[in-house]
């Protein structure tokens, strides 16, 4: 971020979830375990395996692991996700390519956060 000289190297699909989130929840939660929460399902969303070391890494730390750990239930983890593109205009991510498909968006969410 510091040679781009702006957050848009750190500001991926996770990162504006976390925006979405914030945008929906009256009371905002961390940026940093929203985008932690989010990373697993933007590697699932990706077709990466990659979520499960993540999960797997985030239990051994005792961390949140799915939106309901933080109060968050499906419905609005999914609002948020359909919103994330609008926080940050300009910012090309993979929601910018399948964050349109419902039912995708829905499978991946329950596979990933089973």
């Amino acid at each position: 971020m510091g040679i781009a000289g702006n957050s848009r190297p750190a500001s991926g699909a996770e990162h504006l979830i976390s925006h979405g989130l914030d945008t929906i929840l009256k009371n905002r939660g961390l940026h940093g375990v929203q985008s932690g929460i989010a990373t697993i399902f933007s590697l699932g969303l990706r077709g990466s395996d990659g979520w499960r070391d993540i999960k797997d890494f985030y239990k051994k730390l005792n961390l949140p692991q799915k939106p309901e750990d933080i109060g968050v239930s499906k419905d609005i983890f999914l609002e948020a996700v359909k919103i994330a593109p609008s926080t940050r205009t300009g910012r090309f991510t993979i929601l910018d390519i399948k964050g349109k498909d419902r039912k995708l968006l829905s499978d991946v969410y329950d596979n990933v956060y089973k």
